[in-house]
């Protein structure tokens, strides 16, 4: 049986053949987690912000850390991943609020090697 596909499948042809081949190089980098910049850790104040809008902004934290009876650590964290199909995570920020009473009471960032929880929990 002898099938001829024409100019229109020899066109579906190649294409499927330059997808085949880029597959798995498409990302070259991808964020993942809380991405908090710098414009809205500088519309933080120590002492006006509260958990609640922390919340509501930002969902669940990553990780929260009792730290006494009133105060608390809460933190997101933001991984960057660079490489397509040999990916590996490039960087790894968390952004920490100390709390208490619900109030923030101190903030930053810093390194981690901690990995966001990506909704698990």
């Amino acid at each position: 049986m002898n099938k001829s596909y024409g100019f229109k499948g020899m066109v579906v042809l190649a294409l499927l053949a330059v997808l085949a081949m880029t597959t798995g190089c498409a990302a070259d980098r991808i964020v993942s987690g809380t991405s908090i910049s710098a414009e809205e850790m500088a519309s933080f104040s120590k002492g006006k912000t509260t958990e609640e809008e922390l919340l509501r902004k930002y969902g669940n934290p990553d990780q929260t850390l009792k730290l006494n009876a009133h105060t608390k650590e809460i933190s997101y964290i933001k991984e960057t991943i660079v490489g397509g199909y040999e990916a590996h995570s490039d960087k790894k920020v968390e952004t920490w609020f100390r709390i208490s009473h619900g109030v923030v009471q101190d903030f930053g960032q810093r390194d981690t090697n901690k990995s966001p929880n990506y909704g698990l929990k």
